[in-house]
């Protein structure tokens, strides 16, 4: 299935993968906000966190598919 069609639910694929990762970021952020209002001494930092693929070997080819892969695994 295409990531343009509508899921189960009807919705958009594409977009929602892409508002998780917003609401994500969003969460993270406040998480670092609200620690830096609790204590400015607090030193926090949040994450997404994915898998990371390397090439090998390092052909423009090979180094094009690991960044199609990075995106495939972080945005389903």
């Amino acid at each position: 299935m295409d990531d343009a069609e509508p899921n189960e639910e009807g919705e958009n694929k594409e977009q929602v993968k892409y508002q998780e990762a917003h609401h994500e970021l969003v969460a993270s952020a406040l998480a670092t906000k609200i620690a830096n209002e609790v204590d400015q001494n607090n030193m926090v930092g949040c994450m997404l966190a994915a898998g990371q693929y390397y090439p090998y070997p390092c052909k423009p080819e090979e180094v094009f598919e690991a960044l199609n892969k990075d995106r495939e695994n972080y945005l389903g």
